[in-house]
């Protein structure tokens, strides 16, 4: 055995000192680099040891806790011939491996076996939970009470203090001298969405972290850990069952989201024959967007510019500005809202869907939870977490509770999730376009009344979306005719209305390889389009309602950098300004007019009222006041009869007073009486 360990060092100090890429020893050079940043490990690949000694990289794979210490020892003795004080201060230093070189090592979390145990695997994921992080003793001098030697050892495989025996006698010890710690962690990984079968869950696995790694991911990052699949009993009742964890040996946090997906030279030459093949591929990834779904033109186009997205900017004060864009759908039922968030989730390469019903503030965002097993608290990514980079589609939101639903202004603004809860602080990126549905309060849409009217959202959460669109079913025979055909044609198992489409494959491809290579600008004539827009917008505003607000202007400037994208160009011409300026344009007339005066106010999406209205409601505050409301029950009738010498009809009034009831400003202490709400 002796020998072994001999030749398996020198064999691990030859691999360090010799292998080389491009004539450079590329090993002794990162020894070097790790002593001058007083690094803790070495990484190495396990392609590189393969190819240099293969039986060396074979062993690594079904021995990996045997090799690793001979590679250690192996890189201990290159670092004493270089700086034998780093080794004195390092206490610990660790061999890592990445790049498994073999197929078989290389594993799905749904396909690790028991065959696996003791062996060094490679797995992809996304952390959906992280511990706090913990001190682990390694070693230590210690002090024998009977025969008063004092000695140091390792403690790599003692669980327990009263394990440890003096080297003279085999006595307990009974005081620690020395104490040398490593920061240690455990995470739970997920595996990635795309490898969960249709209608099953995801899986997932425990990792252990030790030494340098710890604390590198977050909840919603994308891992790929390197380690060694370990068992432990699953309870201490039952001594022949086992789950299984990873003792990591590395991690590799990966940005993965629309822009980090592989695509080959094939598939980048089947994206430009795509381009060249339609006079305007706007047009055609429109078509192919729910094509099964009939109409929707503008809707439809929201949604592929919502897939491409805009640039996020991030300024030199270090303020984001995001480029995602967050669109909700409100509509009448059997509109086909769930339909196209379904779509749009299977679309986007990276997208998750969740339904108001069942969320929870802590399922959209994060949550600190406890372990039951361990006791250890954890910290669980959501929905909008685990999202990060891709698009989050969030069904039936007007179901939620107020109370959750307030989680999501962060998430929507600031694109990151902060929490403090057991000790655990911590903040993380939720980085993802937002698509919503909801449905009207009085189960179908009232074109007479607002937006913010006619469904259960809040106006903090309603603002910050750039689109929204109500989908109203309106009964008209030309239409309902060809919504008939369509769908008629469908169940016949017609081709038409799959006619000319984009294969979803092809498109998803196309959306990836122009988020990654495509960051539009915009130019001079896109600037002034949006400039002239909006000052147009403004002026109208003097003369009454305001129409629009810079918070529009920002969206605007996300749509034409989207539209510019989803045509391959670097830079955003008058073209995509116009396209841009034409949704808006829809937006507000859709959803932004005052009833009562025909006009454009933004202050429906902004404040929930329209100026007509927000007019009114100050007049009846102004009369209470006069009314001593604040001290005094009020007469409703004298309210009224003072409201209508004001200008303000009986019923109006009524309605706002209704409102400010339903809104806690006022109470009736008794019938026909009102007062202000203590406060």
């Amino acid at each position: 055995m002796e020998k072994g360990i001999k030749d398996y060092k020198q064999l691990y100090k030859k691999f360090f000192k010799e292998y080389t890429e491009q004539d450079k020893p590329i090993y002794l050079s990162k020894i070097g680099e790790m002593i001058f940043l007083n690094s803790r490990s070495l990484t190495i690949s396990h392609k590189h040891l393969f190819f240099f000694d293969k039986e060396l990289g074979d062993l690594l794979l079904r021995n990996p806790e045997e090799q690793l210490y001979f590679a250690e020892e192996a890189l201990k003795e290159i670092i004493i011939e270089k700086d034998e004080e780093f080794l004195e201060k390092a206490k610990k230093i660790f061999v890592r491996v990445k790049d498994i070189y073999l197929d078989e090592y290389r594993q799905k979390i749904r396909n690790i076996r028991a065959n696996y145990i003791g062996c060094l695997i490679e797995i992809r994921g996304v952390v959906t939970k992280s511990s706090a992080i913990r001190h682990k003793l390694i070693s230590g001098k210690f002090l024998c009470d009977s025969c008063g030697s004092i000695f140091g050892t390792d403690l790599a495989s003692i669980k327990k203090i009263d394990a440890i025996r003096c080297i003279n006698c085999g006595s307990k010890v009974s005081k620690i001298l020395e104490k040398n710690f490593i920061d240690v962690q455990r995470i739970i990984v997920q595996e990635p969405l795309e490898e969960v079968p249709a209608g099953q869950i995801p899986r997932t696995i425990e990792v252990y972290l030790e030494g340098d790694i710890v604390d590198l991911a977050y909840p919603g990052n994308h891992v790929t850990v390197t380690g060694i699949l370990k068992e432990k009993r699953v309870s201490s009742q039952d001594e022949l069952t086992f789950s299984s964890y990873i003792h990591a040996i590395n991690l590799e946090v990966k940005e993965k989201g629309f822009e980090e997906e592989e695509l080959t030279q094939e598939d980048i030459e089947a994206i430009e024959k795509l381009k060249s093949s339609y006079r305007n591929i706007g047009d055609a990834i429109v078509d192919s967007i729910a094509p099964s779904i009939h109409g929707l033109k503008h809707i439809k186009k929201a949604l592929a510019l919502q897939l491409f997205g805009g640039v996020s900017k991030l300024m030199p004060d270090g303020v984001r500005i995001r480029g995602d864009i967050h669109i909700c759908l409100v509509g009448d039922p059997g509109t086909a809202k769930t339909q196209l968030l379904r779509y749009m989730v299977q679309l986007a390469p990276k997208g998750i869907y969740t339904t108001g019903k069942g969320v929870s503030a802590a399922g959209l965002t994060a949550a600190v939870v406890r372990d039951k097993s361990s006791g250890e608290f954890y910290l669980e990514a959501g929905a909008l977490v685990l999202a990060d980079q891709g698009l989050a589609a969030i069904d039936e939101v007007d179901k939620m509770r107020n109370e959750d639903r307030v989680a999501m202004h962060e998430a929507m603004e600031q694109q990151t999730v902060s929490i403090a809860k057991a000790g655990i602080v911590a903040t993380l990126n939720a980085r993802c376009a937002i698509l919503a549905a909801a449905n009207p309060s009085l189960g179908r849409f009232e074109r007479n009344k607002t937006i913010a009217e006619n469904i259960d959202l809040p106006i903090t959460l309603l603002s910050r979306f750039d689109l929204i669109f109500p989908i109203i079913d309106i009964p008209s025979k030309e239409s309902d005719a060809k919504l008939a055909s369509h769908i008629l044609a469908i169940h016949t198992n017609s081709e038409e209305p799959f006619k000319n489409i984009i294969p979803p494959e092809l498109l998803r491809k196309y959306v990836i390889y122009a988020r990654k290579t495509i960051h539009p600008k915009l130019s001079q004539d896109a600037q002034k389009e949006i400039f002239d827009f909006y000052l147009k917008m403004r002026e109208i505003s003097t003369e009454g309602p305001v129409a629009i607000t810079p918070r529009q202007l920002e969206a605007l400037v996300r749509l034409t950098e989207a539209h510019a994208r989803m045509n391959l160009r670097n830079e955003a011409t008058s073209e995509d300004a116009r396209e841009a300026i034409n949704l808006m344009k829809y937006m507000m007339d859709t959803t932004m007019i005052d009833y009562a005066t025909r006009k454009v106010d933004v202050d429906i999406l902004m404040s929930g009222l329209p100026k007509s209205q927000r007019d009114k409601f100050v007049k009846i505050r102004d009369i209470l006041k006069e009314l001593n409301y604040e001290k005094e029950a009020v007469d409703v009738q004298e309210v009224l009869q003072r409201a209508e010498r004001e200008g303000i009809a009986s019923e109006e009034a009524r309605k706002i007073i209704e409102k400010m009831k339903n809104e806690g400003d006022i109470f009736e202490p008794k019938k026909g009486f009102i007062k202000k709400t203590p406060s």
